[in-house]
């Protein structure tokens, strides 16, 4: 069964990553349905990088609202910076459960290759390193979940503490349902 957390999740994930209107003439055929690959979970140490994000307190009802804003505000604010990104799109959780009407602090941005200053809403942090459990989703976001869904109830009978933090690194891209999407999913450990 489905946490509300991963379902929660998946219609973020939707929301975050915006797809461009197709004209009829750019008409592709569909991908064919691929069920989603999750690797095993694994604990790992990320290093550290620069972030250059945007960040606010929301909860499950309005986060694709919040997302569709922020990132064209996000992609602005990076090229007006002339921050040059070093790393994938990162959204960092801070606080984030399975209850939907629970707020919790959201952080979306890019690893920078050097701090560049803060400008407007637009803030740059290092962020230490991450030790984490962690799987690596591959396939359409439709089926989002499952890595949620594989990775949650490792995490907690983990004997280590959580952090209340955790983590999606959008590695590859091509289109909401398309099979080859490849997004690094992470519940931060101490």
């Amino acid at each position: 069964m489905r946490s509300i957390f991963s379902k929660l999740l998946c219609a973020l994930v939707a929301a975050i990553l915006l797809v461009p209107v197709a004209r009829a003439d750019d008409a592709k055929p569909a991908p064919k349905a691929q069920p989603a690959s999750v690797g095993e979970v694994r604990t790992q140490t990320l290093k550290g990088f620069t972030f250059f994000y945007l960040s606010t307190r929301t909860k499950f009802a309005d986060l694709k609202q919040k997302v569709e804003t922020m990132i064209p505000e996000l992609q602005k604010g990076v090229a007006d910076s002339h921050a040059r990104v070093a790393g994938s799109l990162t959204f960092i959780y801070h606080g984030a459960t399975d209850d939907a009407n629970a707020e919790f602090d959201m952080e979306i941005g890019f690893p920078i290759e050097e701090k560049v200053p803060a400008n407007g809403n637009f803030k740059v942090r290092d962020v230490p390193d991450y030790k984490c459990m962690s799987v690596l989703f591959t396939g359409s976001f439709d089926q989002f979940s499952s890595a949620y869904e594989k990775l949650m109830p490792a995490a907690m009978a983990a004997p280590d503490a959580k952090t209340g933090e955790s983590r999606e690194m959008y590695l590859y891209f091509e289109e909401t349902k398309s099979p080859n999407n490849v997004v690094h999913v992470s519940v931060g450990i101490k």
